[in-house]
């Protein structure tokens, strides 16, 4: 099988004129959560056992994932869940795999890429699409591999700030756990809500917001109430994440919500420590980065008190500058 897929990256490359070639794919398209990966590989010598990497597995994939970022040149990427939303799944899959492609010609001067699916775009070179490609070309089945250990890797990281889902589990796919957890717990920041919303409509029953949702509507609205504007909410990255971003004056602040039923308020420290705090400034650069914001950033904590449901009861405590307190 390995030998055919050899035989085959050799023989489009010859067909297309491609002398230096690589091949890109994508993990992701499917789950109800987390981001999309993509990699790009250019091979650099036989690498017995290459195969699609949906039908190797899990010790396999790990094995192989080893042997390819050792020897080959490479280079993943990812899109993130409000690129996802944006986009919409099939462009933001195009954006993974031309950020892939654009970091491995950061290492290697490919003149040709061979993509797995039947539709390519934006590439900075000549781009050759393969229905299937990852049961066909050794380039793809190589990228598919590296796509995939990464974003299970990563939906394992993610299991440790959501357990409640158990994404190491099904890693973000829509299996009846899954299910039975968002009926359960309602959805997360890690959500696709585009897909739930199909989810919701087919089953007749409206999505239940958890507690980080109303605590994050209470931030908004009182950040609002304070003359602020918001300029996003929910932002993850494999960092880290700001559950608000908002405008004040001169300052770009990044908000950390803390929703809890008991009365008695805590310092800045006691909510946010400092290994939460670095993952906040990290997604907060990341996001300075993206919206090219010059405005000086601040990180607040924003704690919210509701003993009940009944959202007027709620009280506040906004720590300005908390991370420099």
């Amino acid at each position: 099988m390995c030998d055919g897929l050899y035989s085959f990256d050799r023989e489009f490359a010859g067909m297309h004129g491609f002398v230096v070639y690589c091949g890109a794919d994508e993990v992701g398209r499917g789950p109800l959560a987390g981001p999309l990966y993509a990699a790009a590989v250019h091979l650099n010598g036989y690498l017995e056992g290459l195969n699609d990497s949906k039908k190797l597995s899990g010790k396999r994939r790990e094995e192989l994932f080893e042997k390819i970022t050792d020897s080959a040149d490479w280079s993943a990427a990812r899109a993130e869940i409000d690129e996802i939303e944006t986009l919409n799944i099939r462009n933001a899959s195009m954006l993974a795999m031309n950020r892939a492609v654009h970091g491995l010609l950061e290492k290697v001067e490919c003149d040709g890429v061979f993509v797995d699916g039947d539709y390519q775009s934006g590439f900075l070179i000549p781009a050759r699409t393969v229905v299937k490609g990852d049961s066909k070309s050794a380039s793809i089945a190589a990228a598919s591999i590296v796509a995939k250990v990464l974003r299970d890797r990563e939906m394992v990281r993610l299991h440790e700030l959501y357990p409640e889902y158990n994404f190491k589990r099904h890693k973000g796919y829509g299996t009846a756990e899954h299910y039975s957890a968002l009926y359960s717990y309602g959805p997360c920041g890690l959500h696709r809500q585009s897909f739930l919303t199909k989810y919701y409509k087919r089953i007749g029953e409206p999505p239940k917001p958890t507690r980080g949702e109303i605590g994050e509507r209470l931030a908004a609205a009182f950040a609002e109430g304070l003359g602020y504007r918001i300029a996003g909410r929910n932002f993850h990255t494999r960092f880290g994440e700001v559950d608000i971003i908002c405008e004040d004056g001169e300052y770009i602040v990044f908000l950390e919500v803390k929703l809890r039923k008991d009365n008695s308020f805590s310092e800045a420290m006691e909510l946010v420590d400092k290994r939460k705090q670095a993952r906040i400034t990290a997604a907060a650069l990341e996001w300075l980065q993206r919206s090219g914001v010059r405005l000086q950033p601040r990180f607040d904590v924003l704690e919210i008190y509701l003993p009940g449901r009944d959202l007027e009861e709620a009280r506040y405590n906004h720590i300005k500058n908390a991370f420099g307190a």
